[in-house]
């Protein structure tokens, strides 16, 4: 046999023992034929170094020589040679099944799925450092860069009685909540699951915390800590980056059952598409972070959403349905101003729907953080990175073994 380097290991080993008896010397040749197909089959199945091909090899044809020359008998040798080679072969035969399976596994020239955010390439085609890199923005963003920012309780209103999540301030509603808002984490949470990401099962659920007291009470409390800790893992940021950016893509898909193009007259979805594609393509201010952004920020804006004031949304749908489209061969920066100004427009407009739908409302209090959350889009790559929004947060959890 034959592989790389280690060409006729087994024959030219034996022609090197000529003080072994022609019946040892057959045993030792049917010993190392043995070792070495247990050798190069570990090769082909696993990515070795020569080092440790060498070292291998020479640990697995040792054994005959050590029994000669600790002195066992010949019909000694022979018997345990038997069992030897017995046991080997069916070590071999079941190592198959597993090693086969890992192979499949780490094929590279196999097609990447979505199971693994961290190898795989993600939506929109980008790569592994560029969710990561979206993830932190979106962490900077959000939480402020911060711990403690990724566990939030908005208690503002009677509609705003939930908890913020992650680095993207996903809505996870307690039991029995009657909120006009959508509550996105469990689904997050399920897609981070099925990316291979640790989430326990009681994440997958209700909010555990039903108000602003039990919140508070239990913010520094060891199941709390560990839930924020864990979100922050570079994992967990890329994962999370991931499914916010598949949640867009999804929603731009005309054949998907919640696709924001639903409903739309044709000259409204061409309208949509095209102003999607121009924001899209933007790489300076990147234009998919604002649109994936946008979605996570304040939602699709579906028409048969329910999150809707005097009957109008806020959506990803309404801003591009109001943006002005830009001239053609528009640069990146006038086509991510109009979306940003339409975008501003879109918010404003709520303020003022809310405002007639129920005039006790105060709304226009958070306008101004709006407003600037917006103006981040408008940083070019060269000012995010300057301001280090791209990178990991200082207070980061620091990656472990298990990275999950």
């Amino acid at each position: 046999c034959s592989s790389g380097g280690m060409e006729h290991t087994a024959v030219v080993a034996t022609h090197r023992l000529p003080c072994l008896h022609q019946d040892s010397r057959r045993l030792a040749t049917n010993q190392y034929e043995i070792c070495g197909l247990v050798t190069l089959l570990l090769r082909f199945f696993m990515p070795f170094s020569g080092l440790s091909q060498r070292f291998l090899f020479a640990l697995a044809t040792s054994f005959p020589l050590t029994i000669r020359k600790i002195g066992l008998p010949f019909k000694n040798t022979f018997y345990y040679m038997k069992k030897l080679n017995f046991l080997t072969l069916i070590a071999v035969a079941f190592s198959l099944l597993g090693l086969s399976q890992l192979s499949a596994q780490q094929d590279p020239s196999q097609p990447v799925t979505v199971q693994d955010p961290g190898n795989s390439e993600g939506p929109f085609g980008l790569n592994k450092d560029q969710l990561l890199s979206l993830g932190y923005r979106m962490w900077h963003n959000y939480a402020g860069g911060t711990l403690e920012g990724l566990t939030k309780w908005d208690g503002s209103d009677a509609d705003h009685q939930f908890m913020y999540l992650g680095i993207a301030n996903n809505i996870w509603l307690p039991a029995g909540s009657s909120s006009m808002f959508q509550a996105d984490w469990p689904t997050v949470a399920q897609e981070l699951q099925d990316l291979g990401c640790k989430i326990k099962p009681w994440m997958l659920g209700d909010c555990p915390w039903s108000s602003q007291e039990q919140f508070d009470a239990d913010f520094n409390s060891k199941k709390m800590v560990w839930l924020r800790t864990h979100l922050s893992k570079k994992k967990l940021v890329r994962a999370q980056a991931f499914s916010i950016a598949e949640r867009l893509q999804r929603s731009m898909d005309p054949s998907a059952p919640d696709s924001l193009l639903n409903g739309l007259t044709a000259d409204q979805s061409a309208l949509v598409q095209k102003n999607f594609d121009l924001v899209a393509h933007c790489a300076d201010p990147l234009g998919v972070y604002a649109l994936i952004d946008y979605v996570n920020f304040k939602g699709e804006g579906r028409l048969d959403g329910s999150e809707k004031f005097n009957g109008e949304g806020w959506g990803l749908l309404q801003v591009l349905l109001n943006m002005q489209t830009p001239a053609d061969g528009a640069g990146d920066v006038a086509i991510m101003t109009a979306f940003v100004q339409s975008a501003k427009f879109t918010l404003c407009q709520r303020v003022i729907n809310h405002k007639i739908q129920d005039p006790n409302n105060n709304d226009v209090q958070y306008l101004d953080m709006w407003v600037a959350h917006l103006n981040d889009y408008l940083l070019t790559n060269t000012e995010v990175t300057a301001r280090g929004l791209d990178q990991a947060p200082a207070e980061a959890a620091p990656a472990d073994a298990s990275n999950n």
